[in-house]
């Protein structure tokens, strides 16, 4: 027996076919696009350059507070002549950190399409990092309120500030740790999906590496390194298209 199909079925087979494998393809489109659904590009933008302008500010402010190395004297010294500008500065980094996060986690949801598995540690360590560094700056505004209330307090407070209290160090591991694997993560993603230019991880990894080998001092800070890095990271966010930022459906 032979079988007649006509011309109309074939064709509408086809599309049936070309639209189903469309739809596929769409959906795999979709899904793979932001698999970190977060926020949006203009907000991205906004928190990660606001972020690291309000943590630079930060630096500068403390480094005018302490004018010189971390001794028990000049933190006297300073509380007592200086306490307000102090607690400002701990103020200022309180009001950044959660900025910087939102950004950073906005950020990585463009790499992680090309970069799921170091996207999503990076997002993880940046966020234990930044909640421990969040605590910390927390913990510093209490000791510094109190360092700044008179003679005694001061004495006490700067003593506190240079002896390593288990408090701190449960804070000050997973600051260290999160952040330092958090930055790493954060430039290799950026690099392997290319999503901003060449220099904006360079910008990271070089802040990363002279954060800790350069002191911080009137006029510069390696934190200017930082707010580069997000500016560049913010300007590519932005260029981008609206439909790598989808809005989380349940």
């Amino acid at each position: 027996m032979v079988t007649s199909i006509s011309s109309g079925e074939l064709g509408g087979g086809a599309t049936k076919a070309r639209a189903a494998e469309g739809s596929a393809t769409g959906a795999s489109v979709s899904n793979d696009s932001a698999p970190i659904h977060f926020m949006g590009r203009r907000s991205t933008a906004a928190a990660l350059v606001a972020g690291a302008v309000l943590n630079a500010a930060s630096s500068f402010v403390n480094t005018a507070f302490l004018q010189g190395e971390a001794t028990v004297a000049n933190y006297i010294e300073a509380f007592s002549e200086r306490g307000g500008l102090g607690m400002l500065g701990v103020l200022v980094n309180i009001v950044g950190i959660p900025l910087l996060l939102a950004g950073l986690v906005g950020l990585l949801q463009l790499a992680s399409p090309k970069a799921p598995i170091v996207g999503r540690i990076a997002v993880a360590a940046t966020t234990v990092g930044m909640v421990a560094f969040l605590c910390m700056n927390g913990a510093l505004l209490a000791l510094y309120s109190f360092g700044s209330g008179g003679a005694a307090g001061a004495a006490s407070a700067a003593e506190q500030l240079m002896v390593a209290s288990p408090g701190m160090l449960a804070l000050l591991v997973p600051f260290l740790l999160g952040n330092a694997v958090g930055m790493v993560c954060t430039a290799i993603a950026l690099l392997k999906s290319r999503v901003t230019a060449l220099w904006v991880p360079v910008a990271l990894l070089l802040f990363f590496v002279l954060d800790f080998l350069v002191p911080a001092m009137a006029f510069f800070d390696t934190h200017l390194l930082f707010v580069a890095f997000a500016v560049g990271a913010g300007a590519s966010v932005l260029r981008r298209r609206p439909q790598a930022f989808p809005q989380h459906r349940p």
